[in-house]
């Protein structure tokens, strides 16, 4: 996250912006680690960015669970208990 605040709106943040684009530049860089050959290092590219896209669409998002501290552990359980239950 830090990263990401300190690229702001430049071009690099843009770019950490989209989960496709991240994932491009990502998989350029374990395609040049992990490839022995330019031959697989270019198949590799695509691949991994392709993967790692079709594993980021079929895990759902995590719902976001907003508790307010009230003061009490009580009201705290019950808010989160009612969340979860939705």
């Amino acid at each position: 996250m830090r990263l990401r605040e300190q690229a702001g709106s430049t071009f690099w943040g843009e770019l950490m912006d989209c989960f496709d684009c991240l994932s491009i530049w990502t998989a350029g860089g374990f395609a040049c680690a992990l490839g022995r050959t330019s031959r697989e290092r270019a198949v590799l590219w695509p691949a991994l960015s392709a993967g790692a896209i079709i594993l980021e669409r079929m895990t759902p998002a995590p719902p976001a669970v907003y508790i307010e501290d009230e003061g009490e552990e009580n009201v705290l359980w019950e808010q989160q208990a009612a969340v979860v239950r939705n």
